[in-house]
């Protein structure tokens, strides 16, 4: 049987490193979205990340995080 895995574009934050074997973490449109386990890397620079899964080949593009969702309970007091 021959599955071909779909590829996900993102916008966003890989919160963890990548790590063969592990799950991905990235922080997207106000949410963290698991990943199955990674199966390899392809190319991790200072503006995305592509790597495969078990499911799915994932390119992640950097942007920034805004701080309340980086950093919650000290953004509270940031604004006061």
């Amino acid at each position: 049987m021959n599955e071909k895995k779909k590829t996900i574009h993102l916008q966003g934050k890989v919160l963890t490193p990548l790590v063969i074997g592990n799950c991905a973490y990235i922080f997207h449109s106000s949410q963290v979205i698991r990943t199955s386990r990674i199966v390899s890397i392809g190319e991790v620079n200072d503006h995305y990340s592509c790597f495969e899964t078990m499911n799915s080949y994932y390119h992640v593009e950097f942007s920034p995080i805004p701080i309340n969702a980086a950093m919650p309970y000290y953004s509270q007091y940031a604004a006061a």
